[in-house]
């Protein structure tokens, strides 16, 4: 009986009927959707990468405007800023690094899909309804789906997301700091 749900269960999960995203149309209507949604995902992430690069120049620039103040006034009462910063850039390396290593996982994901989409097309001669390339295919457009698209949503721009948002109070706190350093007076 276990058997029988089980085949039941992969028979679904091929045919897309048990999947994130079910496919109802043609193969070249739903492929075409798959399409859209991998230029709509890969927009997303230039767009949080364009973002990143943004912020890390502003970062770099008020790091460098800390670092100048601070090194010239009072070194006694920068010393707790100075490690709470240093403390701030070791976690965000950190995440940078973790980021980095998804995405370059994410596009060795997507590579090897894709000479898995090749390796079908050129695998198969006979390409109509029903024919086992077609099957293969949706497979294959399947596990775009749950290996590339689901991580790209789920790790990589939840990670972009806690990343900006890191990088975003550590401006404030180098844009805070600048302003009271720029107010004392050197002793």
């Amino acid at each position: 009986m276990k058997m029988v749900s089980r085949i039941g269960i992969l028979s679904l999960m091929i045919c897309g009927m048990f999947s994130p995203t079910s496919y109802a149309g043609t193969l070249a209507d739903d492929y075409s959707t798959v399409v859209q949604r991998r230029y709509d995902l890969e927009a997303q992430r230039k767009g949080y990468e364009k973002q990143l690069g943004t912020l890390a120049a502003r970062k770099k620039s008020l790091t460098l405007l800390f670092f100048q103040c601070v090194s010239q006034k009072n070194k006694d009462f920068w010393e707790t800023k100075l490690a709470e910063s240093n403390a701030s850039n070791d976690e965000l390396s950190a995440n940078r690094l973790e980021l980095i290593d998804l995405r370059n996982h994410l596009d060795q994901t997507r590579k090897g899909l894709e000479e898995k989409r090749l390796e079908i097309e050129k695998k198969h001669t006979a390409k109509g309804p029903g024919t086992p390339y077609e099957t293969e295919f949706r497979e294959y457009m399947q596990a775009l789906e749950t290996e590339y698209f689901t991580l790209l949503e789920t790790d990589l721009f939840e990670g972009y997301k806690t990343y900006l948002s890191k990088i975003e109070a550590h401006i404030g706190f180098l844009k805070e700091s600048v302003g009271t350093c720029m107010k004392r007076k050197i002793k």
